[in-house]
Formats: C-alpha cells, sequence, structure tokens
C-alpha cells in the first residue's frame, strides 16, 4: 500500500475517531442536544476529516517519506513516534494552561492528541 493510500484510509479512521471523542465529551458536561446539533455532527466530521488530512500529510507522512529508503516501516515508528507524542502531549498541555483548564481547550487537547497518536499506530500498521 503506497502512502497516498495510507493517508487516505488513516484520514478516514482518524476523524471517525475525532468526531466520536469529541461529541461524546461534548455529551458528558451537560450539552443540551437538539435537532440543530444533531446537524452538526456531520459538518464536524467533514471539518475533522480536513483537518486530519493535513496533520497526517504534514506530520507523520512526512517523516514516513524521510525514511521509507533507509528504514522499515517498523523501524520509523519505534524511532520517531516517542518524540511526536511527548512534544504534541507537551504543546497540547501547554494550550490547556494557557487556557485556564477551559472545558472546550481540554476537549480539543483530548480529542487532537488521542486523534494524533491512534493516527501512527494506523498508519505504520503492517498490512
Amino acid at each position: 500500500m503506497d502512502g497516498l493510500t495510507r493517508v487516505g484510509k488513516t484520514t478516514t479512521k482518524a476523524a471517525f475517531l475525532a468526531t466520536s471523542i469529541l461529541w461524546i465529551m461534548l455529551a458528558s458536561e451537560e450539552f443540551i442536544f437538539d435537532s440543530v446539533l444533531i446537524l452538526l455532527i456531520p459538518i464536524s466530521f467533514l471539518i475533522l476529516l480536513t483537518i486530519s488530512f493535513f496533520a497526517i500529510l504534514i506530520t507523520i507522512r512526512t517523516i514516513y517519506e524521510y525514511e521509507a529508503g533507509r528504514l522499515i516501516k517498523k523501524h520509523i515508528f519505534k524511532k520517531y513516534f516517542p518524540y511526536y507524542s511527548i512534544i504534541i502531549f507537551s504543546l497540547l498541555m501547554f494550550n490547556i494552561i494557557y487556557n485556564n483548564f477551559d472545558f472546550y481547550a481540554i476537549v480539543f487537547s483530548t480529542t487532537t492528541f488521542l486523534t494524533s497518536v491512534q493516527s501512527w499506530v494506523w498508519f505504520y500498521k503492517i498490512p
């Protein structure tokens, strides 16, 4: 499977995961669901699909293309994933602290971290 096919499949999974996490967390915080909000779920999916695509293309695929000729997927994952997860976690924790532990900052950061980490696993999963 080439890199672009892998990006497409990973992006779709990531968008479904991000949408699920986002709406579950919003529903847990006394968030009132009505017919208008139900209509926002597909719109949020499309937005998250676009964001996931560019995030995976810029971060994960770039590392994959850089190391593809020298290392196998398993070694690329083991070499770069720990650094990626530490950096993304630090940036998202800074976001939460900077926003004074605002609920929406926590929802955004949690969704972003879980989705990006799982995207690495999906992208580098050996078929």
